[in-house]
């Protein structure tokens, strides 16, 4: 009973961040707006200034040290789609954030799942659920700048968001910090659960299940809070802000690394040790053929019963392999793709510009008076020094996915369908039965 109640308060607490989290974005959205309505002004951006560049003096505005001016000409926000072909970039966020749509759905229907099915309210399957609701969170953002994407983006025309200037930057900015931390850690306490059960027959991690999980979230409150309280969250690159630049490693990259790598490790050790198991199995099994028909048959109902218990253990563990699997591939792809890529548009090489920076100007300058697709013409000027588009699209397509991939791994489990095909004959059953007995004859 005391495990039941222990159960339903923390899958409570967690689903109030979710809702929490709702409840604000309308608030600040038109917060945002109301500061930001210069976005929808009719009136002319560019004036003096060739097109894609936008003009201080025609809107007002002022050069900060997220923008970059020159001779009172801006580029617009964000800074780095100017140097791209023509809505080239938002397109493919768009189109991202579709799949990100779909992401939550389908772990939506795993946390649904996990919550309602009384068979998925035991250790280990409450760490699967503290990790789907932890993806559900992680994927929430997208409902953040579903149908305009510059809300997450921007502050202004000119100026790049950040928690600074713009409060739904800031937020958005924590969830995902709070919920990558949450994925990270849930998945390398499964990972340990799993390796001492089945390498060292303990259930050390389940006996202190409870002080693990505390231990997750105080950790991941941690870190969300450090980097808030300096105030070093803003928008980069893609469609999220993130922890800021020269921050991001000391305070979220390496600190998921500690735990990301060293999981993978931990777990691919244990399915060695199984796959290691099963080979000795089958060879135990092929000495003992030599042996009398006596012994042959004790021997074969060993290696029999061990077999069952391996193929057991491995059907257990191939779930939770795959996700710490698709876990670490995700995070390296981000990281490297931040680290190598994202460099490439760093505030550092703005100021001063460097020379593709100087030439894509004289280009714009030249051709931008005459005609609109400028922007087109020259991006090849910049096209060899901006984060690469295949690159970009891997990385930002593996995050999208990350909800559909977890429930390709344990939506599909037929158990889990037996069960809710099971929990609505018994529901059924229940009403009809109530219903029987509440009939009276005349």
């Amino acid at each position: 009973m005391n495990g039941r109640l222990s159960f339903t308060s923390f899958t409570f607490f967690l689903f109030s961040i979710i809702l929490v989290i709702f409840a604000s974005v309308p608030v600040i959205a038109i917060d945002y707006q109301a500061k930001s309505s210069i976005i929808e002004s009719p009136l002319s951006i560019n004036g003096e200034c060739p097109y894609p560049l936008v003009s201080l003096k025609s809107t007002g505005l002022s050069e900060t040290s997220t923008s970059f001016c020159q001779n009172g000409c801006c580029l617009s926000c964000p800074i780095a789609n100017n140097f791209y072909k023509e809505n080239q970039i938002d397109l493919i966020f768009y189109a991202l954030s579709v799949v990100r749509a779909i992401s939550f759905i389908c772990v939506l229907i795993i946390v649904v799942s996990y919550i309602v099915l009384p068979n998925k309210r035991e250790h280990p399957a409450i760490t699967v659920l503290c990790f789907n609701i932890s993806l559900l969170i992680f994927t929430s953002v997208t409902f953040f700048y579903m149908g305009d994407i510059r809300k997450i983006q921007c502050a202004d025309l000119i100026t790049q968001a950040t928690m600074r200037n713009n409060a739904l930057c800031g937020v958005q900015g924590m969830v995902v910090v709070f919920s990558t931390f949450l994925l990270i850690l849930w998945c390398f306490l499964l990972i340990l659960h799993l390796h001492f059960q089945t390498v060292w027959g303990s259930n050390i991690v389940q006996k202190y299940h409870l002080i693990s999980h505390i231990f997750v979230i105080a950790l991941s409150v941690t870190f969300t809070i450090l980097p808030s309280a300096m105030g070093k969250i803003s928008f980069g690159f893609g469609a999220v802000c993130l922890v800021s630049p020269g921050y991001d490693n000391t305070l979220f990259w390496y600190p998921l690394a500690i735990f990301a790598i060293p999981g993978f490790l931990i777990h691919f050790c244990t399915f060695l040790f199984v796959g290691k198991s099963q080979f000795m199995s089958s060879l135990d099994y092929h000495d003992d053929s030599t042996m009398s028909q006596d012994n042959s048959n004790s021997s074969r109902l060993m290696t029999n019963v061990t077999g069952q218990e391996i193929v057991r253990a491995i059907r257990i563990q191939w779930r939770a392999l795959m996700l710490a699997l698709i876990l670490l591939i995700t995070y390296v792809i981000y990281w490297t793709y931040v680290t190598i890529e994202i460099g490439k548009i760093a505030p550092k090489n703005f100021n001063p510009p460097q020379p593709w920076i100087l030439n894509w100007l004289n280009c714009i300058y030249e051709n931008g008076m005459k005609s609109k697709n400028a922007q087109n013409i020259c991006s090849s000027y910049a096209i060899d020094n901006l984060p690469k588009i295949s690159h970009l699209a891997v990385a930002e397509s593996a995050t999208a996915t990350l909800g559909i991939c977890v429930f390709i791994i344990f939506g599909t489990s037929v158990d889990l369908w037996t069960e809710w095909k099971l929990y609505f004959v018994r529901k059924f059953r229940c009403v009809t039965h109530k219903n029987s007995d509440g009939v009276t004859w005349a």
